[in-house]
């Protein structure tokens, strides 16, 4: 499955006039191997493994091309680091403000929030996210010092 992704990446890539290296192609891989929702550091740290003289930088534009190519999407606003969404099915999101665990929540209903008339009067919606902030069950636990 991620071969065919970072085929169809490289695709985007080359349509959007952006060039596509070995540094580029292992972030996305490294995004898509991991599974959650990574932060840039914890992508470099994973692709540093097999390029070494790869720079934060490098992994912080690629992401920012990620995400102007719709690939991926931040999530997580604020907490202190940005994280990164792959999934493209409509869903939200749990999100501990103690660990940082983001967790996917997959729920019609949360995709039927009405908007306010004043809103729709002055703004065209294209979207919504609904993140839950607050603290999941490990850190909730006896003894958990995370709080």
């Amino acid at each position: 499955m991620v071969e065919r992704s970072v085929r169809n990446i490289t695709d985007r890539f080359r349509q959007s006039g952006r060039k596509v290296t070995p540094q580029r192609v292992a972030v996305f891989e490294a995004l898509c191997e991991g599974g959650g929702h990574p932060t840039v550091d914890q992508i470099y740290r994973e692709v540093r493994q097999r390029f070494p003289m790869i720079s934060l930088n490098t992994v912080y534009q690629t992401m920012e091309a990620l995400v102007d190519l719709k690939v991926v999407s931040p999530v997580g606003h604020s907490l202190e680091a940005a994280r990164y969404e792959t999934d493209p099915a409509p869903h939200h999101h749990t999100v501990c403000i103690a660990c940082k665990r983001i967790t996917d929540v997959f729920d019609a209903a949360l995709g039927r929030v009405k908007l306010p008339r004043a809103v729709k009067d002055r703004f065209q919606v294209v979207g919504h996210r609904v993140e839950f902030y607050g603290y999941c069950a490990d850190c909730r636990s006896p003894g958990a010092t995370n709080r």
